[in-house]
């Protein structure tokens, strides 16, 4: 997979626009 630090962060944030 190889996730960066500023690539899990922006994911995220897309996840919580679906929560919020």
């Amino acid at each position: 997979t190889g996730i960066t630090s500023s690539g899990w962060f922006v994911s995220v944030l897309k996840i919580n626009e679906r929560f919020f």
